[in-house]
């Protein structure tokens, strides 16, 4: 029976030494650039070898928010508030809050930072000087990052600072007394006039109210 001569067999392997045909290889990053694979052809006569440089690409994707991007909480004052920013992406993306006023963040009575990273924020012991806008920002360094608004609301009591005890004035002298509060929600406001005639409720003829927005000028 006539032979003829055999066909080469080819297979890869790694330059450090693997024979593996068929190799697995992960991506930890955006792109890695794997060791040079080379490939032996061998038969009767010879062998011969190639070489090749593989490029590993993983698919990216830019975080995607998962829920609304804006929400409301609202808690008592003293309680501890709870926020949450979830996103997914590839790789998985990381988190990082800040206040949108550019204000410190009152983690709690003695704790304030610029800013905190992770999926969830919570604030303890909350006071007027918690609330506010707080920004998420999801990013995987893929474009684009995504952000999310959370709006904190704090109710609390009341409190007042009003004009010094005693105010002298000239009988027909007009003069003007001002009284900084502070409250969430907004509170009724009374004024009340004693004097030998007994205790008397003014009118809102007598005074006006002016709000501001952020935190009152004292604490």
């Amino acid at each position: 029976m006539k032979t003829g001569p055999k066909s080469p067999m080819g297979y890869w392997h790694l330059e450090e030494g693997y024979d593996n045909v068929h190799t697995t290889f992960s991506c930890d990053g955006p792109e890695i650039l794997f060791q040079e694979i080379k490939r032996s052809l061998q038969n009767h006569v010879g062998s011969n070898e190639e070489s090749m440089e593989m490029l590993c690409k993983r698919s990216m994707k830019p975080p995607v928010l998962e829920g609304a991007d804006e929400e409301e909480v609202w808690v008592i004052e003293g309680m501890p508030a709870s926020l949450s920013c979830l996103a997914h992406g590839t790789p998985p993306p990381t988190f990082e809050w800040t206040r949108e006023d550019d204000n410190l963040i009152r983690m709690n009575s003695s704790t304030y930072l610029s800013s905190w990273e992770g999926e969830e924020i919570t604030l303890q012991h909350t006071n007027h000087q918690s609330a506010g806008d707080f920004i998420c920002i999801a990013s995987n360094g893929y474009p684009p990052s995504k952000s999310k608004r959370v709006r904190l609301f704090v109710s609390f009591t009341p409190f007042v600072r009003g004009p010094g005890s005693q105010i002298w004035a000239s009988q027909g002298e007009s003069i003007s007394l001002t009284c900084l509060y502070a409250a969430y929600p907004v509170p009724q406001i009374v004024w009340i006039l004693e004097n030998h005639l007994g205790p008397r409720h003014l009118t809102e003829e007598y005074f006006t109210n002016t709000l501001q927005e952020g935190h009152p000028p004292y604490t």
